[in-house]
């Protein structure tokens, strides 16, 4: 987790360096500035990277911060067919 906060750090300081300055007739940014940190944004980690590290994330540390926080979980394990008795095929619950 260290490791994609430094990484993502020092990303963000790149490009901060790399950027034009602002016009002084410019004060605020509008959505053009905008839209170019999403474009660039999207460029440099695709499209489904933040979705994927945010699962790991998961995986990785809030499921064990959850367990700890509660104690035991059990776990109810529910049929997710039924089986029709008169023709013996699955239906979807």
């Amino acid at each position: 987790m260290t490791q994609y906060i430094d990484t993502t750090s020092k990303r963000m300081k790149e490009h901060t360096q790399q950027r034009k300055p602002l016009e002084s007739t410019q004060t605020e940014i509008d959505q053009d500035d905008a839209w170019t940190v999403i474009k660039a944004y999207f460029k440099q980690h695709g499209l489904v990277s933040q979705q994927i590290s945010s699962f790991n994330r998961f995986v990785n540390i809030s499921i064990q911060d959850i367990i700890s926080e509660n104690g035991e979980i059990q776990i109810e394990v529910q049929p997710q067919y039924l089986v029709s008795k008169s023709t013996n095929s699955q239906t979807h619950r």
